[in-house]
Formats: structure tokens, C-alpha cells, sequence
């Protein structure tokens, strides 16, 4: 018996380039007249309220280690001196979103293997 559900044909996937958590808020209000996180606190909801879209992740959305070893969480964190060091570009950050593959800076769609 064949099914009556429609599947879908294509499925778009944004990333928000410099899309943060605000970003997010501002959408589940828009959507939902609701929010989960306001001032970096963690909304408390009563008991089986409907947890508002995009706010179920966890709140430290980095990963602290490099693709290549360069990253050092001692210097970034407590000067801003790694700031200056050549942070990722949106190129990378995509990718690594996409795929879970970190690589280089302004390469998309490869890790730093060249191969994807």
C-alpha cells in the first residue's frame, strides 16, 4: 500500500552567518510569542509547556580545539591577543557546520584533507 504522506524534494539548510543566540530569540518571538533565553538566563518553563523552536541546544555552541593544532583556549580566553590570530571566515564555519568537518580558512565544501 502506497502512502498518501508527500515527501519532501529538497531541504534547504541556512546558516546564519554571524547568527547568534539573540538571533534565535528573535525568531521564536516572532513565530511564537515566546522565549526561551533572555539576558544569558535560562527561561524556566512550568511543566509540559512546549519548548519554544531552535532552543534546545547547548549553550556552549563552539568546540575548543583546532583543525590543525593552533587553537589555544589558555590565550584565546584570557587576552585578546588570540582574537588577532586569524579567527575561522564564514567559508570555514560553514563547512564545518554542514559537513562536522573542520578545515582551512576560505575553503568550502573540502576538510583540510582537501577530500569531502
Amino acid at each position: 500500500m502506497k502512502s498518501s504522506a508527500s515527501v519532501p524534494k529538497n531541504i534547504i539548510v541556512m546558516i546564519g552567518d554571524g547568527m547568534g543566540y539573540n538571533t534565535l530569540d528573535l525568531a521564536n518571538l516572532y513565530h511564537r510569542n515566546t522565549t526561551g533565553y533572555q539576558v544569558g538566563q535560562h527561561g524556566e518553563k512550568p511543566q509540559n509547556t512546549p519548548q519554544p523552536g531552535f532552543q534546545s541546544w547547548q549553550r556552549v555552541s563552539m568546540s575548543t580545539y583546532p583543525a590543525f593544532g593552533t587553537y589555544n583556549t589558555f590565550v584565546n580566553w584570557s587576552s585578546t591577543e588570540g582574537a588577532t590570530g586569524k579567527p575561522t571566515d564564514s567559508a570555514a564555519a560553514g563547512t564545518a557546520m554542514a559537513t562536522g568537518h573542520k578545515t582551512l580558512r576560505g575553503v568550502i565544501g573540502m576538510d583540510i584533507f582537501n577530500r569531502l
